[in-house]
């Protein structure tokens, strides 16, 4: 294993931190200097103007200063400005566009008991009026239950990265922050490249909007890097490194036998068909469930 020093292992993730804000703002700032560059003076200002007092202060702290006046400004911006936290669009709709395939059928694997004794506890509890019609209905439970988690877990994501944080092995945690200080990064940067391109296009060439095409796929990149980091992060809880919050919650369910909650997490999938009580049907009925995240 390669020597890695504390001193850098720890001073890496700070860096990581300020590198974000700091590209974002600097070119955040390039594009406001080529769109206001024109309107600044040639020649040295007139006496008792805001800029005759700003130019003193330029001679006396030198190129240094400016230098670390621009970077600090950039930082600011880039902080004000964060795009880096923010989710790219809106939750997916289908479970490949929160994790690799590959991790969900860990996942599925990992939850097995839990989903079968689930099941079992529906049927003795005569939720399934046949036999014919549990065996149709209880793989479509299961999956719908995978799927339920499968969402839980990345509204949980916060949470689980946090516990691996405190809980798990460092030399996993910073893997994982790694990956998602890249993904940050390249979001970041991805529209101040755009407006930079835009502003290179309106005021060089038309040709420089071919440019879009980097923060397009930087855009890309991203979101793969996050469904990347996140499935790392799954299979760290499948790997019994952090607890999942949620998958304790349906596991205590499906132990205590808590048709209730067991009934509510179904209804949350499309197309599944769950058991309902009514005094008009002997205590139970079938409805079709409305999709909860069509159109997400």
């Amino acid at each position: 294993m390669a020597y890695r020093s504390p001193v850098l292992a720890s001073v890496l993730p700070g860096v990581r931190d300020v590198r974000v804000p700091l590209a974002s703002g600097l070119l955040w700032l390039l594009s406001a200097w080529l769109v206001l560059e024109p309107h600044f003076p040639d020649a040295a200002p007139e006496p008792g103007t805001f800029l005759a007092r700003i130019y003193p202060l330029v001679e006396f702290f030198g190129v240094g200063g400016v230098v670390g006046a621009i970077l600090f400004t950039a930082y600011l911006v880039g902080i004000i400005v964060a795009f880096e936290r923010v989710r790219l669009g809106q939750i997916p709709s289908k479970v490949d566009g929160l994790m690799a395939s590959s991790t969900y059928d860990h996942l599925k694997s990992y939850l097995s008991p839990d989903l079968q004794k689930a099941v079992k506890e529906l049927e003795e509890h005569g939720q399934w009026r046949t036999a014919e019609t549990a065996a149709g209905h209880s793989h479509q439970a299961q999956e719908a239950w995978s799927t339920e988690i499968a969402y839980d877990l990345y509204r949980e994501e916060s949470a689980l990265a946090n516990r691996l944080r405190i809980q798990s092995n460092k030399e996993v945690y910073q893997s994982y922050d790694a990956k998602v200080a890249e993904a940050n990064f390249r979001q970041a940067i991805a529209l101040p490249l755009a407006v930079l391109a835009l502003v290179l296009a309106l005021n060089v060439s038309w040709f420089w909007l071919a440019a879009w095409l980097i923060p397009a796929l930087l855009l890309v990149l991203a979101g793969s890097a996050r469904k990347e980091t996140r499935s790392e992060l799954i299979e760290a809880v499948i790997g019994n490194l952090i607890e999942s919050t949620s998958i304790q919650h349906f596991r205590t369910a499906a132990e205590d036998g808590d048709v209730p909650v067991l009934i509510a997490s179904l209804k949350g999938q499309a197309g599944i068909y769950v058991p309902h009580e009514s005094p008009h049907d002997d205590g139970h009925e079938r409805r079709r469930v409305v999709p909860r995240r069509e159109g997400a």
